[in-house]
């Protein structure tokens, strides 16, 4: 059916994408962002949900991982660090558009096992999320501003995965204040010093 042929495009896509191998990074940011993003976004949620229940293991396991490793070489890092981009945007399409009653049911069933409490999922992939919005970038090849933009990139994606899971499934007030724990290395993390910024100023 067409459900099942758009989840084999986007994990298809998404093996590509998250290999160590020789794909240039133009390739793999166009295959990504510029496929599979908008197929994840647009498909009908029933066949979103489907495709959440089989990547929830991956996705809470790509975001789990250390970005950086020493044991790595440039090829690996770059492959690595892009699974854990790839698992962050998929996060934050499934809390986006997902119901929270799909989440904590049928996707975190297949993430936890029947019986689960219907939150391991949600804390998995809270705690990694929140850790890569100020996790350390590995520096590959280019410049420094290169590198920059890699790690704003990474770490704004992060953020907006955070706000997603939080937006769609807390509502009490401490997971909110989560924006606010290492508000300085965070905001530092998410935007873009080298570009200037207006000076706000109010008067009361």
């Amino acid at each position: 059916c067409a459900g099942t042929r758009l989840i084999a495009l986007v994990d298809r896509c998404r093996d590509a994408c998250g290999s160590a191998s020789t794909l240039p990074d133009a390739v793999r940011d166009a295959l990504f962002f510029r496929v599979v993003v908008p197929v994840l976004e647009s498909m009908p949620v029933a066949v979103l949900a489907r495709w959440a229940c089989g990547a929830a293991q991956a996705l809470a396991q790509a975001v789990a991982l250390p970005a950086d490793s020493p044991a790595l070489g440039e090829q690996d890092k770059t492959a690595l660090l892009f699974r854990k981009t790839m698992a962050v945007v998929g996060a934050r399409v499934v809390y986006d558009r997902l119901p929270a009653a799909t989440i904590r049911g049928a996707v975190n069933a297949r993430y936890a096992g029947a019986g689960a409490k219907g939150s391991e999922l949600t804390q998995a992939l809270l705690k990694g999320i929140y850790d890569a919005t100020t996790e350390p970038v590995p520096v590959l090849a280019g410049d420094a501003r290169q590198h920059e933009l890699v790690a704003l990139r990474y770490h704004t994606l992060a953020f907006s995965a955070l706000v997603a899971i939080v937006m769609r499934t807390q509502t009490k007030e401490p997971f909110f204040m989560l924006f606010f724990k290492k508000t300085a290395a965070m905001w530092q993390c998410i935007v873009d010093r080298a570009q200037p910024h207006l000076t706000v100023e109010t008067s009361f």
